[in-house]
C-alpha cells in the first residue's frame, strides 16, 4: 500500500504572518512572488505591505472582488482563475500588469 499523503490545511484569510511564512521572507519589502493557490481565501488583504510584489497567485480560492491592490504598482502577473469574481475592477493603478488570468470566474461586468 502506498504511503498516505497528508492534506495541507486550507487558509481562509491572508495575514502578514502567513505572507512571511509562505514567502520565507522576514521583511515584506523583499517579497516579489507570492503563491496562495488553492485555499479558501475570500478577500485580498495586506497586500499594501508588499510594495515590490511582481507576481501574485490567488487561483482556486473563494475571492469575490478584486480589491486591496492599489499600492502594488509593480505587479506584473496576477492569477485569479477559479474564484467567484463577477466584475473586473480596481486594476487601473496596475500600469505594469502584463498577465491577468481570470479564467473560470463568474464575470458579468468588465468594469
Amino acid at each position: 500500500m502506498p504511503p498516505e499523503i497528508p492534506m495541507r490545511s486550507q487558509l481562509d484569510h491572508i495575514s502578514l504572518d502567513l505572507i512571511k511564512r509562505v514567502s520565507r521572507e522576514h521583511e515584506t519589502q523583499q517579497i516579489v512572488y507570492l503563491n496562495l493557490f488553492n485555499n479558501k481565501i475570500r478577500k485580498i488583504e495586506h497586500m499594501q505591505s508588499l510594495p515590490n510584489l511582481t507576481t501574485l497567485i490567488l487561483s482556486f480560492n473563494e475571492i469575490e472582488e478584486i480589491e486591496g491592490l492599489a499600492q502594488n504598482r509593480k505587479l506584473r502577473k496576477l492569477d485569479l482563475n477559479h474564484n467567484f469574481i463577477r466584475q473586473i475592477k480596481n486594476l487601473r493603478e496596475q500600469k505594469e500588469l502584463v498577465s491577468l488570468d481570470m479564467r473560470h470566474n463568474w464575470i458579468e461586468d468588465l468594469g
